[in-house]
C-alpha cells in the first residue's frame, strides 16, 4: 500500500488520540508513504505522529514538515515502533528538512523502537520536552541536524540493543551524545540562530557550510530555498545565504557552471577543474529522487558535458557530479516549460 500527504495544515486541534497521523501496518502489508510540505501547529493530543509497524517492511519519508508549538499529554510528539517478533526485516523511516520547535509535555520528542531512522537536516529547538529515546533494536542515523532544546537532555534513553550512527555535520547543544557522536560533529555548541521564532542561521553560526553530503539530497530546504548556497550544505532545516569563513572547511565542493539556467531542453555543465577520473552527472528532484533517464558522463581528463532534458517536468533540481571518491560538485538547475 502506498500513501501520500502533501500540503496539509493541521492546527489548533484537540484530540484524545494522535493530533495528526497514525500509520499501522500488519500481516504481509508493505506500506510505503510520504508526508511533505505540511504543518502541525498548536495542537493538543497524544503526539503528532504515531507509526506502528508489525511487518518490518514499512518505508516512510517525512520531508519539509514543521511542527510548531504542539502540546502532548502522551508519551512523545513523534512515536515510531517496529516489530519485535524476531524477523530479520526492519522498517526504515527518514525525516528530512524538518523543523520541530516550541513543544511542551510528553516524555520525549522522538520515541524510536525496533526501527531504523535517518534524521537528515532536522532542526529540533526551543522545545520544553526531552529529546530522543533510542530503544531496543532501534538504529538512529544523524546527519546535518541541530538539536538545541531548553535545558532537557537531547538523548534521553539509550537502550540495550539500540545504536546511533553519525554521518557528521551535527550540532548538539549538550553532552548527552558523547560516545555516540562523530569526529565531525560539534557537541556542547550553540547553533547561533538569527532568531528563535523562524530559526534561520546567523552569519556567525557554526552550522553554515558544516554539513556532509548524503547519498541523496533535496534540492530545496524547508523554506523552498536552494539547499546549497555557500561552500557546502548547512546543518539544520533551513539553508542560509552565508558562506563559512573557516579556511579549512571539511566539506568544500568544486565550482560548477550550469548554462543556460533556467533552461528548457538542454544544459551545459562545466567544472573549473579537469577530472582525474570519470564522473557521472545526475539530477535529483526536490524530494531528492534521482531522475534515472537523465544523466551524462564526464570522461577523465575532461571538465564539460551536456544534459538533454526532453520530458523533464518544470521545476527546481539539484545537479551532482559524482566520481569514484564521491560527490565532487553540486549545482542548482531550473527547468521551465518550453514555449
Amino acid at each position: 500500500m502506498d500513501f501520500r500527504m502533501n500540503n496539509v495544515v493541521i492546527e489548533k486541534g484537540n484530540a484524545a488520540n494522535t493530533s495528526g497521523l497514525i500509520v499501522q501496518s500488519s500481516g504481509q502489508a508493505h506500506v510505503r508513504g510520504s508526508v511533505q510540505n505540511s504543518l502541525w501547529s498548536e495542537n493538543s493530543g497524544n503526539g503528532c505522529f504515531r507509526v506502528e509497524d508489525a511487518t518490518g517492511q514499512l518505508e516512510l519519508h517525512i520531508q519539509n514538515v514543521e511542527l510548531d508549538g504542539n502540546a502532548s499529554f502522551g508519551t512523545s510528539i513523534l512515536s515510531f515502533t517496529g516489530t519485535s517478533s524476531g524477523t530479520t526485516e526492519i522498517a526504515h523511516t527518514r525525516l528530512e528538512n524538518m523543523l520541530i520547535h516550541h513543544h511542551s509535555g510528553g516524555n520525549q520528542i522522538l520515541y524510536l523502537e525496533n526501527m531504523q531512522m535517518h534524521l537528515l537536516n532536522v532542526t529540533s529547538a526551543e522545545n520544553e520536552t526531552p529529546g530522543i529515546h533510542v530503544g531496543q533494536d532501534a538504529t538512529l542515523e544523524l546527519q546535518n541536524s541541530i538539536l538545541a532544546n531548553l535545558g532537557e537532555p537531547e538523548l534521553v534513553t539509550m537502550s540495550e540493543g539500540g545504536s546511533i550512527f553519525s554521518h557528521g555535520g551535527n550540532i548538539i547543544n549538550d553532552d548527552s551524545f558523547i560516545g555516540w557522536s562523530g569526529s565531525s560533529d560539534l557537541i556542547n555548541t550553540d547553533p547561533a540562530f538569527l532568531n528563535l521564532t523562524e530559526f534561520n542561521l546567523s552569519a556567525s553560526s557554526p552550522a553554515v557550510d558544516f554539513g556532509t553530503m548524503p547519498d541523496s539530497i533535496s534540492s530545496l530546504d524547508l523554506a523552498g530555498n536552494p539547499r546549497i548556497q555557500g561552500k557546502g550544505i548547512d546543518a539544520g532545516a533551513l539553508e542560509s545565504p552565508f558562506t563559512s569563513s573557516i579556511a579549512n572547511s571539511k566539506f568544500t565542493l568544486a565550482a560548477l557552471d550550469v548554462w543556460p539556467n533556467p533552461t528548457t531542453e538542454e544544459v551545459r555543465i562545466t567544472m573549473v577543474e579537469t577530472l582525474s577520473s570519470p564522473a557521472t552527472i545526475r539530477i535529483c528532484d526536490a524530494s531528492g529522487h534521482q531522475l534515472e533517464d537523465v544523466h551524462a558522463v564526464i570522461p577523465a581528463g575532461q571538465y564539460q558535458a551536456s544534459l538533454f532534458l526532453a520530458g523533464v517536468p518544470a521545476g527546481t533540481y539539484t545537479i551532482q557530479v559524482v566520481a569514484e571518491e564521491g560527490i565532487r560538485a553540486v549545482g542548482s538547475l531550473v527547468v521551465v516549460p518550453s514555449r
